[in-house]
């Protein structure tokens, strides 16, 4: 299971590296991200100390997994400017990207950490193995944020449960 859950998380970070519109995220950590990510006591743990880059405009901020095969993944998007239309934007392309893959996708507007934001809901099959995914959608200022919590399709408490790992600041 564990080889599937990590070959979701790189098929989620595709799907939004698909959106990437090219200005720099040199820099960006979960410091500057407008929200706490505080994970549990027990075996949570971040999978690295530093960002990872993957475009100019594009960084896997935080990365957390827990022995059970539970997983939270935080991306910033840099975007070209401050607009009140980037959240619509930013949803509208991963809904598509998902359904064009044949996921069938839920899609609630919702607030996370006091900001608009959408939560997308979705299962993926990866052989005989079901995944499940909770995934935040926010936009602050010229930044847009993905945050995703998965795990296995039985788990949907627990996943649920991951998103309030993330708290205001």
């Amino acid at each position: 299971m564990k080889k599937h859950t990590t070959l979701l998380v790189g098929s989620a970070l595709f799907l939004v590296l698909l959106l990437a519109v090219p200005v720099s995220t040199e820099g960006a950590t979960l410091a500057d991200a407008p929200f706490r990510l505080t994970l549990p006591a027990g075996d949570w743990r971040f999978e690295g100390n530093e960002p990872l880059i993957v475009s100019t405009n594009l960084a896997r901020i935080a990365y957390a997994t827990n022995a059970t095969e539970l997983r939270t993944i935080v991306i910033r998007e840099q975007l070209k400017g401050i607009s009140a239309a980037n959240l619509e934007q930013q949803a509208t392309n991963m809904r598509s990207r998902l359904t064009n893959a044949n996921v069938k996708v839920t899609e609630t507007k919702t607030t996370f950490v006091g900001q608009p934001a959408r939560l997308l809901a979705y299962e993926v099959g990866i052989g005989k193995d079901t995944l499940y995914t909770e995934t935040i959608l926010l936009v602050v200022d010229d930044a847009g944020w993905t945050i995703s919590a998965i795990g296995p399709v039985d788990r949907k408490a627990d996943i649920k449960h991951i998103l309030t790992f993330y708290s205001k600041k």
